[in-house]
């Protein structure tokens, strides 16, 4: 006999469960079919500062040479960081934009 369709359930009504990186629910009336959800996982590692180091000082020396101009090129650097290969996160484009303006500083003084 065919199972019946998923319904939008209470808690009271389902089992969830885990099984790897599947979510499954299944329902307490076994007429009804049971959901398996797959999940992504993904975990964000700890940006570390100093494998941009490269990226950093080029923007750096960048705005040095052009010091009128330094939002600007922090503006282009922001909009490559955030395209492939690199597809960093809007924070970490902010930690390394922080150090640039930092050092920009430090030197100025």
């Amino acid at each position: 006999m065919r199972k019946k369709r998923p319904h939008v359930a209470t808690l009271d009504e389902v089992r969830i469960s885990r099984d790897g990186e599947d979510a499954i629910i299944e329902f307490i009336d076994a007429t009804i079919a049971t959901t398996h959800l797959k999940l992504e996982i993904k975990k964000e590692l700890p940006m570390r500062l100093q494998e941009w180091e490269a990226t950093i000082q080029e923007i750096t020396v960048e705005c040095t040479h052009d010091q009128k101009g330094a939002i600007k090129v922090l503006i282009a650097w922001r909009a490559k960081l955030e395209k492939e290969p690199n597809l960093l996160q809007p924070f970490q484009i902010d930690k390394i934009v922080r150090e640039v303006r930092q050092r920009l500083n430090t030197d100025s003084r």
